[in-house]
């Protein structure tokens, strides 16, 4: 019997079609940097908090403020956001859908708190959700299962109620080491991800709906 309770989404290229914005971010301030990474690279840290992603890639220069940068960064992105963030097709139908049938939500991402809100708020849909959990400043952030953990402890609901949908590889690991069903999306601008875990992969989001949901 299906007991799904709860819906928690990621939201960088699963609600806000943001994922390519934080790399041009990322991407600017480390050329500002004198440091160039290759797409292979960038595309395995996809699902992390860009806070872990600037000190591994960063780990050799000492010197450097990991909070100046991620000032830095946050402003050039927040730019990019209010130029040029659409939310992914389908993602507000489908949130809506999701809470008018009852089902508990949230969002679990790996951007900073105030960057969540910011897109949320942008596209409209922030009171859709019961609660928001960033893992940003976790000391084990996705493919660990903290942050999903974390999330359904909010939400009052028990790890198996929960069902995820993820876009990257790291948030799919995550989702299943912590014992929740989960939708794999291929997202546009996510890169190469492996969503193989996955308890089912769809390439739009228009195709999942409440009998999915239900037979999962």
């Amino acid at each position: 019997m299906n007991n799904i309770s709860a819906i928690i989404f990621d939201m960088d290229g699963v609600i806000s079609d943001t994922e390519h914005l934080h790399k041009k971010a990322n991407d600017e301030v480390l050329k500002e940097l004198g440091i160039i990474i290759d797409k292979k690279d960038r595309d395995r840290y996809v699902g992390i908090p860009t806070k872990h992603y600037f000190r591994r890639i960063l780990k050799k220069h000492k010197n450097l403020d990991i909070n100046d940068i991620m000032k830095i960064n946050n402003e050039k992105l927040k730019q990019l956001i209010v130029k040029e963030m659409k939310p992914i097709s389908g993602a507000i139908e489908l949130i809506n859908n999701i809470k008018d049938a009852g089902y508990k939500t949230a969002v679990a991402s790996s951007t900073e708190l105030e960057l969540i809100e910011f897109i949320l708020e942008r596209i409209g849909v922030r009171d859709r959700f019961d609660n928001i959990v960033s893992g940003s400043d976790l000391d084990n952030p996705k493919p660990a299962p903290d942050v999903f953990l974390i999330t359904a402890k909010e939400l009052d609901v028990m790890p198996e109620e929960c069902l995820v949908i993820e876009d990257s590889a790291n948030g799919v690991r995550a989702a299943k080491s912590a014992g929740m069903r989960c939708i794999g999306f291929t997202s546009a601008n996510s890169g190469n991800q492996d969503l193989s875990k996955a308890d089912i992969v769809v390439d739009d989001l228009k195709k999942i709906n409440i009998n999915l949901i239900k037979r999962l």
